[in-house]
């Protein structure tokens, strides 16, 4: 049993190196030819794996003086965080215009008329907007209602222990302005997409793995009534998850999106073949006693 102990121990160690890994070539493998086939796909086009859109929501027209500057200061806070590398837009994005048989060069949010100016010189620089590509519709909807920022992160995007901190810093950003001036801020994109999945699945394991190992020691006690019918079961129940998880952590195979399930899945069969054997003990030590 020392021995058993020992060798179940050593192996089961390998699982500290365990590390979560939800992309998608983890899902999918590194061998097939869709995935050599996207390697050079994103290889000459670039990825978007570290390109977070936030979608922002206004009541009615966002192309407001307030509403413009407060986008421009949005990006400027984004900026000045160490996760963010890049912000596009609407409010600080350039714009190319003829003036005086010339171009100039100037921000969206600095090319909006002066109140002053009465709301008809507004609303004729509004649907100019509005019809010039590509800020319609790439970076502010058709209608002016909602805008898009998109931020690039800064940071290994291909580790979900960086990505779920980068995005976290990201939406504690946008938290501060969060409802000022009537502005509402949805985050998109993969980075978004892996931290929400990365979260759930950690919410998860820890309701679902302790409600699992309580189901089966309340089975035990139920059936079984005996101090060796409960402790053996479950010891042959983490036994095989131990040394699972161990021998993935010292081949570098990741905790991904399918491999997770086995924290649930495999104490839950191997204590099937445990209460059989407990329940042959029973068996045999019944003939012997007659």
């Amino acid at each position: 049993a020392l021995t058993l102990a020992l060798v179940v121990g050593c192996i089961g160690a390998g699982a500290a190196r365990l590390k979560p890994d939800l992309s998608l070539e983890a899902f999918f493998g590194g061998e097939a030819e869709a995935d050599r086939a996207y390697e050079a796909y994103r290889g000459f086009w670039g990825f978007d794996d570290a390109m977070v859109v936030v979608v922002v929501q206004a009541d009615g027209d966002i192309l407001t003086h307030a509403r413009m500057e407060r986008l421009a200061e949005v990006a400027g806070d984004l900026l000045d965080d160490d996760a963010i590398a890049d912000v596009d837009n609407i409010a600080t994005a350039t714009w190319m215009q003829a003036s005086g048989g010339g171009l100039t060069l100037e921000t969206v949010g600095d090319s909006m008329p002066d109140p002053d100016e009465g709301p008809e010189a507004h609303a004729a620089w509004r649907a100019r907007l509005l019809a010039e590509s590509p800020f319609a519709p790439a970076l502010i909807s058709e209608d002016g209602t909602s805008a898009a920022m998109m931020v690039r992160l800064d940071g290994d995007v291909g580790d979900i222990a960086q990505v779920v901190p980068l995005v976290g810093a990201l939406r504690a950003q946008l938290a501060k302005h969060e409802g000022q001036d009537g502005l509402r801020y949805v985050e998109a994109g993969i980075p978004a997409v892996r931290t929400d999945f990365f979260e759930a699945f950690y919410q998860d394991q820890i309701v679902f793995f302790p409600v699992m190992l309580g189901i089966i020691l309340l089975a035990l006690a139920l059936t079984l009534r005996r101090v060796h019918g409960i402790v053996v079961p479950m010891v042959a129940a983490m036994v095989p998850l131990v040394m699972v998880l161990g021998v993935m952590g010292y081949l570098g195979a990741p905790l991904d999106i399918v491999s997770q399930l086995l924290l649930t899945l495999l104490p839950s069969i191997a204590v099937a073949d445990a209460i059989h054997l407990v329940g042959r003990f029973h068996e045999e030590l019944r003939k012997r006693s007659e």
